[in-house]
């Protein structure tokens, strides 16, 4: 019970932020605001956590400190910035779909070359079903380009694809989740401010 509450909460966050992305893009706000809001709010939040890893920690950082660079760099400020400026091109729908739909394609390759993660005809079978997906959802504003959604759609696969980086990334740094929240939000808080 738990675990399928914990997976409608997360479901639910990741459509409200989708849709809130959409409209505020699509209305009054730059994707530099929102990863303002999206990044500072957290940082706020989540500094001590920062804090604390920093004062007990600095061994673990300075171990993981590749696998951290890449996550600060993937799943931070430039994954943020290519959903939300994807959410300016293309319609919430493509968002839905392409973004949570292409990360577990791209992590589950992305683990096989570099964790030695084995490919399953099961894995491989779902693979082929989200390839699929991808096709019918983003293919006709590709391969027609009569709006600029396709724009959109190769942001959301771009930003799908660097997501899939963090999530090995994350696997090797041996961060705990929160240990790892914190950080991102802290490091593109300080990146988004100059922006």
């Amino acid at each position: 019970p738990i675990g399928l509450a914990a997976a409608l909460g997360a479901a639910l966050v990741g459509t409200t932020w989708q849709v809130a992305t959409r409209h505020g893009v699509t209305t009054t706000l730059h994707p530099l605001d929102l990863a303002l809001l999206r990044y500072g709010v957290a940082a706020v939040l989540l500094l001590p956590t920062f804090v604390l890893l920093l004062r007990r920690a600095p061994d673990l950082l300075l171990r993981s400190r590749g696998s951290l660079l890449l996550m600060v760099l993937c799943a931070g400020l430039p994954f943020g910035l290519l959903a939300m400026a994807g959410a300016t091109f293309a319609p919430v729908a493509h968002m839905g779909a392409l973004l949570p739909g292409t990360i577990p394609l791209f992590t589950g390759l992305l683990a096989a070359l570099v964790l030695r993660d084995r490919l399953s005809p099961a894995r491989l079978a779902g693979f082929a079903v989200i390839a699929a997906g991808v096709a019918l959802v983003a293919g006709k504003a590709l391969m027609i380009r009569t709006d600029q959604a396709w724009i959109g759609d190769l942001l959301f696969l771009a930003a799908a694809a660097i997501w899939a980086v963090y999530t090995v990334a994350f696997q090797k740094s041996g961060l705990t989740p929160w240990q790892a929240t914190a950080t991102i939000s802290v490091v593109s808080a300080v990146l988004v401010l100059p922006l």
